[in-house]
């Protein structure tokens, strides 16, 4: 054994290039369907870190109308309070979380943090690990007790990682103050209720919470969270039968009386599995990561056969006159099941390696977009996942390519290894094997050159400028003294001033280039409606700007004038349309002048045309209209020097130095934000980016193990050619010519079935509608031909490299 093992090896060293190649085919396939197995098993079956989470369930309130159509699954301040109070009688423990931010303005830097307020037996579900003190309890968390506790995170950017941490106090920007009595673990994992990448930095009391005084019955929001550990006995479908009664007398007597809107409405309870609730968003994308790299695989698996059956073709010699001298099947087997094991296992370890550093990657850029995903590591069962698939692969893999062989007995082995032919397989077949695989792979580059095009083109397309700006958004702070910041002085002066000298203020800093007293250009435009003077409607999207927005963002006008400075003083009733509103308004015969009207008190007219750009990821193609914004409004936008910008803290420690009486809330560099809006489509073109070399690479591969399968069947005619004086180009341009047909037909396949096939089946099952263009078949063509023609070069070259007596002789 061991002798075949160092025959193995040598083997292997002589064909250094072709080893290198097909490891690294295999490892790219196998470390995208060990990443994509491992996450679909985390979001479908691995249970959640939790003390009996196979009993944790969460509550949603879904609303049906009078048809008994369902209406949203969120729930309401006073539903989740009802359900909350009640809910003793089916779960054993509850929790009720409401997911916000909030800005601590104890801290110099004013930073703005994740908060969940929150009510119930916290600690008892979800039993944090703790870095040091404790979680709140029950108790603390239902009452006004001024207790907080922390993550690690914050415990770093807040203080530092004093040890002295317990019993400090931070208050928030409502005014409250509370003290800190435990910090969270490191490597504790919170369930991701409010979405993938939330990650709470305080957890506060539920009373300490504003929002259930602002919203009723009517009002459901999605950051509410009802969950609990279901009873000893209790049934999820009884716990939610007895909620739903309670839930529904409640809200009939509220919302469903005859008098109202909603009157033969009723509500009901509905109880998922925690399991579900946390990553359920993510079971669809697992699954299709899943089938995407399992068919990449395949395709890997299918060229690399090629390859491995020639390798396989060339040792005829050396098997023939083994099987002469007793040598049984299964002892052959063995020698070429040595070979895949010699090549499978460097392949495990790669795809080991590259699994590691694709959990990395994964948790770094999908944080946001898929959850659990924190809870990836390369461990025990990624190891034996990743050797097994290794193990079956090479056991797959040798009895595909030993299967090629059916080598007689005897004196007739005996002749065979003379021969040194092999059993081959018919030219019909290998056409149509290289022409099937020609085609495939043209497909797959084709529509990821399309994937990579389209996602490239949103990314670099000229959109609203957005590099070295910031939006901010101040608050009035609470008036009164303590111990983190001065006292407010005393002024009567009007909000509206306070802002204005303010801006003018930010105005005259070095850094600063431009301030604009105006919405955030990626906040989300109003959606409202419009008529004009013949009374026709029109549906738009509103925002509130001044007369610097424009070219803050590098806008210009089409037609007319922007605002002035004295309409936004004056709150003038004037109005900007983009072009794609001035189009719908000039079919009616006007645009400049055009009197439009909202309500019977607020009626504007127009004055400019804005050639809108388009957006981050979102075309200019929707009818916007800009109206001035108010002076009092706390909506700012910062435009800085070339090279300048300003920090979070900076900012804090300027307002508060010229107005005391106003604080950051929110403050984004806007840059940043479009990186993270366009975070989907890069990630589209690096996967695609991906996918299109590892299909090249083993396209690459496969050919070049069909080319040099054929190649060698045709030995003694090359041999012959080159005894009678044939060069070395008239034997590639032979091989070249023999393999013409398949490629040709391959090629033209793909290309058929890029820029027909496949959009007409996308838009017919409602799938991502993929505009396969000429030009990426084109690439596909032209990658697959270069791939080709190398093949038939470098399969020539291992004769060319030898004496035609030696070619002919059949001699290694």
């Amino acid at each position: 054994m061991y002798l075949r093992f160092r025959q193995a090896v040598s083997r292997i060293f002589r064909e250094k290039a072709t080893f290198a190649l097909i490891v690294t085919a295999l490892g790219l396939a196998l470390s995208a369907v060990i990443c994509a197995l491992a996450f679909a098993r985390l979001v479908i079956s691995q249970p959640l870190p939790y003390p009996l989470q196979e009993r944790l369930v969460v509550a949603q309130q879904v609303v049906f109308d009078q048809a008994d159509h369902a209406h949203s699954n969120a729930l309401s301040y006073p539903a989740a309070m009802l359900l909350h109070d009640a809910s003793g009688v089916v779960f054993d423990a509850k929790l009720t979380l409401d997911a916000a931010r909030d800005v601590v303005v104890s801290h110099p830097a004013q930073p703005l943090v994740s908060v969940s307020y929150t009510a119930g037996d916290y600690a008892k579900l979800f039993a944090p690990s703790m870095a040091i003190g404790r979680f709140p309890n029950a108790a603390e968390l239902l009452d006004e007790s001024p207790v907080a506790a922390i993550s690690y995170s914050a415990w770093q950017s807040l203080f530092q990682r004093r040890e002295d941490v317990l019993g400090q106090r931070l208050r928030i920007a409502g005014g409250k103050e509370f003290e800190v009595v435990g910090v969270t673990a490191a490597d504790f994992i919170e369930p991701q209720f409010h979405g993938p990448g939330r990650q709470t930095q305080i957890w506060l009391p539920w009373k300490s919470n504003p929002s259930p005084e602002h919203w009723g019955w009517a009002s459901t929001t999605e950051t509410l969270v009802l969950a609990g550990r279901l009873a000893e006995g209790v049934t999820k479908q009884q716990a939610a039968d007895r909620l739903s009664v309670l839930l529904n007398a409640r809200w009939r007597t509220e919302l469903g009386t005859s008098a109202g809107t909603r009157a033969g409405w009723s509500t009901q309870v509905k109880l998922i599995g925690a399991q579900q609730a946390i990553g359920g968003s993510g079971v669809d994308a697992g699954l299709l990561m899943l089938a995407g790299t399992l068919g990449l695989i395949l395709v890997v698996l299918v060229n690399v056969t090629h390859l491995l059956v020639a390798r396989v073709a060339e040792r005829t010699r050396e098997f023939s006159i083994q099987m002469a001298l007793g040598a049984r099947r299964s002892q052959l087997f063995g020698l070429v099941l040595i070979d895949m094991l010699l090549l499978m296992l460097p392949a495990a370890v790669l795809a080991m390696i590259l699994a590691e550093w694709g959990f990395t990657l994964m948790q770094r850029d999908l944080n946001a977009l898929l959850p659990r995903i924190e809870e990836l590591y390369v461990g025990p069962w990624t190891i034996a996942l990743t050797l097994g698939f290794a193990l079956l692969l090479a056991v797959a893999l040798a009895g595909i390519a030993f299967a090629q062989r059916d080598p007689p007995s005897g004196n007739g082995a005996l002749n065979m290894g003379r021969s040194a032919t092999s059993v081959s397989v018919s030219g019909r077949i290998r056409w149509w094997l290289m022409a099937s695989q020609v085609g495939v792979a043209g497909l797959l580059i084709a529509c990821n050159a399309a994937l990579i095009r389209e996602a490239s083109s949103i990314l670099n397309e000229r959109g609203i400028e957005l590099d070295q700006r910031s939006s901010a958004f101040l608050y009035q702070l609470p008036s009164q003294t303590d111990n983190f910041r001065p006292a407010s002085p005393a002024t009567a002066e009007p909000l509206e001033q306070q802002l204005l000298d303010l801006k003018r203020q930010l105005a005259a800093l070095p850094a600063v280039k431009a301030v604009s007293q105006s919405h955030s250009p990626l906040q989300d435009f109003i959606k409202t409606a419009v008529s004009d003077r013949s009374g026709t409607q029109y549906s738009v999207e509103l925002k509130r700007v001044d007369n610097h927005y424009l070219d803050i963002t590098a806008q210009r006008l089409a037609f007319g004038r922007n605002f002035t400075a004295t309409e936004i003083a004056s709150a003038a009733n004037v109005a900007l349309v983009n072009t794609a509103m001035a189009k719908q308004l000039e079919r009616k015969g006007s645009m400049l002048g055009a009197s439009l009207t909202r309500s019977a008190t607020d009626s504007f007219v127009v004055v400019g045309v804005v050639d809108e750009l388009s957006h981050p990821g979102v075309p200019a193609s929707a009818p916007h209209l800009y109206l001035p914004a108010s002076q009092s409004g706390t909506n700012f936008i910062l435009q800085f020097q070339p090279g300048q910008r300003m920090s979070r803290a900076q900012l804090v420690e300027f307002v508060a130095s010229v107005k005391p009486g106003l604080g950051v809330f929110l403050y984004d560099d806007l840059s940043a934000q479009r990186a993270n809006i366009l975070l989907p489509r890069r990630i589209t073109a690096m996967a695609a980016s991906a996918v299109a070399l590892i299909v090249m690479l083993a396209s690459a591969i496969g050919l070049y193990g069909m080319v040099r399968y054929s190649t060698r069947l045709r030995r003694a005619e090359i041999g012959a050619r080159l005894a009678f004086g044939a060069k070395s180009r008239h034997i590639v341009v032979l091989l070249i010519r023999n393999n013409l047909t398949a490629v040709c037909a391959g090629c033209l396949t793909s290309a058929v079935l890029a820029l027909a096939f496949i959009p007409a089946l996308m838009v017919r099952f409602g799938i991502y509608p993929l505009a396969v263009r000429g030009l990426d078949a084109t690439l596909a063509v032209i990658a697959l031909v270069i791939f080709a023609v190398a093949a038939c070069y470098l399969s020539a070259r291992t004769w060319l490299s030898r004496s035609p007596a030696s070619v002919l002789n059949n001699n290694p």
